[in-house]
């Protein structure tokens, strides 16, 4: 029975590898599962190891492969930047607002204003949560007046096309 994984072998063949820096080895890895720092005999290499912090269980390198610390890598403590000023969400409120003055000047054609103010009153929702509030609001604002524009242009023209009422060029 093998003591590192109890597995029942006919020979050992696992090798328990010491983690002490004091030891004169020649090998040195890094454990695949929590990158402890081992150092091994050169005769071990090949074999079945086991690490002494985690337990995992893996094959010891012919070589090492641990090498010099990168100069130019960033230190184990290092935290990135945090995100720039200009989020998205602050930029759908600004869209939003775009999106609601272009559904009021294309009211008359529904292709256009229809569709950019129903995505800028879900633009605008959304930036309601950024810095920009105020912009989002307006933006909300103009993409409803956008909405109403388009529905009631496109009611007078059924009425229009339907004939219960006449249009300016109508003929009498």
């Amino acid at each position: 029975m093998c003591p590192g994984h109890g597995e029942a072998v006919a020979r050992h063949a696992c090798f328990r590898v010491v983690a002490s820096p004091e030891n004169a080895m020649s090998i040195e890895f890094r454990c695949t599962h929590c990158q402890t720092l081992l150092r091994t005999p050169d005769d071990a290499a090949g074999r079945r190891s086991v690490c002494p912090k985690c337990g995992w269980q893996m094959d010891v390198p012919y070589t090492s492969s641990v090498t010099a610390p990168n100069p130019y890598a960033a230190p184990e403590d290092y935290e990135p930047a945090p995100a720039p000023v200009g989020s998205s969400v602050e930029h759908m409120a600004i869209a939003s607002l775009i999106l609601g003055i272009v559904s009021l000047c294309f009211s008359c054609c529904c292709f256009v204003g229809l569709p950019s103010a129903v995505v800028g009153l879900g633009l605008g929702i959304k930036g309601l949560e950024s810095r920009h509030r105020g912009i989002a609001i307006a933006g909300i604002v103009l993409s409803v007046l956008g909405l109403l524009a388009n529905a009631g242009l496109a009611v007078i023209n059924m009425l229009i096309k339907g004939g219960v009422i006449q249009g300016p060029h109508a003929v009498p």
